[in-house]
């Protein structure tokens, strides 16, 4: 095969990724998904990583073939697997079309940004808080801009398909509610892609490789792959073709050198070069002086960056821990299988990719409420749905261990919160008028009827209760509902409730009942 075709593959290959990865995250499809959700998670690397700490499993282990395959042939993942690294490309080829005089030049390498950006993220994380790796891992930004970005867009194309084949009485297409809309959400998700969209026009691939923390890491182990791209000094002519093409601006002509850790392997520079002088190939390390390893000043800045954020951080670690440490009945619920607050709010990327697979959509993405340090991670929104006694299946796609594997019967038993009965907005004890959308809704009857004055009113038990949210949701009460489900900082076990048994006399006799 014709190495000019490595860019072919590379573009099919990768834009097939992106293509599993929105259909995970926009589809309406009920079923497929969860299987092609775990091929698709297993090759994201942050996802994989974290997955493979929280739950020790050799069917988390696709974060080392990423290694293996970074140290093989550089930083393929970037331009092969990475959803982020196929948009931007995507956005590249629009601006090439837009304005086709437009070319790249080299870029300075910037490795203290780089370095401090990386050190910065693993210490923060080390210190228990997932912030830097929620704003930058590129699944994950991929996630919300699909979430929050393309699906929006799908559902109203969706549903204005679905209206017009019901006006002719086709249902083949059906609607789609959207209740996961947060504005302020939206509005860091749209930064966030707006950065992106300006890193593509004006610098390629940039963020990769100064603000991206996995582009970074990768770079170290790329810097002496064993396939790389090499450019032939003595067929070289200096055109700078190569350059031109480079998205990644890691091609200084002039010098006719790689910068390796930087290089994602895209192969645009290959069938740009016009004297072929260009290659991609496996050479022993004697055999290949244009090899660009670290400059000493990279080494001292990488030095300087992590011995400065390391004392910052357990200087400003006795601020800002305790100060995030607020109470549990302050902060949201967590989904079942998530354990509780903590091990939540440490694994969870928020890729929100739970927030687009939940049925009911009682998932939604968090401002502050988990502090600062938990931003946009999702939370379990009881006043705009409530959770499926039946459903596990935000177990089922989470991509990092933050909310793990349950059954539906483990879940009948998980005590995600409590329920709170509040008697003087409840209009039964207050207004004297019938009701009882919370007893009715309650799936383990943890919300019960008693009499009271001639109407019926709601008691509630406690230990049967799992934390669903459903008697909160259908709570007529308004603002400040009468009946509340208080969150536990740690999952607890709820008791099963009670089977009511039907007395013999009422049971159906041979004859006919009625």
């Amino acid at each position: 095969m014709s190495q000019a075709r490595l860019r072919i593959v590379r573009i099919v290959i990768s834009l097939l990724i992106l293509a599993l990865v929105a259909f995970v995250f926009i589809s309406p499809a009920p079923s497929a998904y969860h299987h092609l959700r775990k091929g698709v998670s297993f090759f994201q690397f942050v996802p994989s990583l974290l997955s493979f700490v929280s739950l020790i499993s050799w069917t988390t282990i696709g974060f080392i073939i990423i290694l293996l395959l970074t140290v093989l042939f550089g930083r393929a993942y970037c331009s092969f697997l990475c959803p982020l690294g196929t948009i931007q490309d995507v956005l590249v080829f629009i601006k090439r079309k837009v304005k086709r005089k437009k070319k790249y030049r080299y870029l300075r390498p910037l490795p203290l940004l780089r370095y401090t950006v990386l050190g910065l993220t693993i210490l923060i994380f080390l210190f228990g808080s997932n912030l830097l790796v929620e704003m930058l891992d590129p699944f994950s930004l991929s996630g919300r801009f699909l979430s929050q970005l393309a699906r929006p867009v799908f559902i109203f194309i969706n549903n204005g398909l679905a209206q017009v084949l019901q006006s002719w009485d086709i249902y083949s297409v059906y609607l789609v509610s959207w209740k996961t809309f947060i504005p302020a959400v939206f509005l860091v998700t749209l930064g966030f892609f707006l950065m992106i969209l300006l890193f593509s026009i004006f610098r390629g691939r940039d963020y990769c490789n100064t603000v991206c923390p996995v582009g970074t890491l990768l770079g170290l182990f790329s810097i002496r792959p064993v396939y790389k791209i090499r450019i032939d000094h003595g067929g070289c002519t200096g055109c700078r073709l190569c350059e031109l093409a480079c998205k990644a601006g890691c091609i200084d002509s002039e010098k006719k050198e790689i910068d390796y850790s930087r290089c994602i392997v895209c192969f645009d520079c290959i069938p740009a070069c016009s004297g072929k002088s260009i290659t991609f190939s496996s050479v022993p390390a004697r055999e290949n002086p244009e090899i660009k390893t670290f400059p000493s000043t990279g080494r001292r800045d990488f030095l300087k960056g992590m011995t400065v954020l390391g004392l910052g951080l357990v200087v400003e670690s006795c601020k800002i821990l305790p100060a995030t440490a607020a109470s549990s009945e302050e902060k949201p619920i967590t989904p079942p299988g998530s354990l509780g607050l903590d091990h939540f709010t440490q694994y969870c990327t928020a890729c929100q990719l739970c927030v687009s697979r939940c049925p009911t959509q009682v998932l939604t993405p968090s401002f502050f409420e988990y502090g600062w340090s938990g931003m946009l991670i999702p939370k379990m929104d009881y006043m705009r749905s409530f959770c499926n006694y039946e459903c596990v299946i935000c177990s089922e796609v989470c991509p990092t261990g933050a909310i793990r594997k349950i059954t539906t019967d483990e879940k009948k038993q998980i005590q995600i919160g409590k329920v709170w009965l509040r008697k003087k907005p409840c209009i039964v004890y207050d207004q004297k008028t019938d009701c009882g959308a919370c007893s009715e809704h309650c799936p383990t009857k943890a919300v019960y009827m008693v009499p009271y004055h001639g109407l019926f009113a709601p008691e509630v038990d406690p230990s049967i209760c799992v934390g669903c949210g459903a008697c909160q949701y259908v709570c007529p009460t308004i603002p400040d509902k009468a009946i509340m489900v208080v969150p536990h900082a740690i999952h607890r076990q709820a008791q099963l409730p009670a089977n009511e048994e039907i007395p013999d006399e009422v049971l159906p006799s041979d004859e006919f009942p009625f």
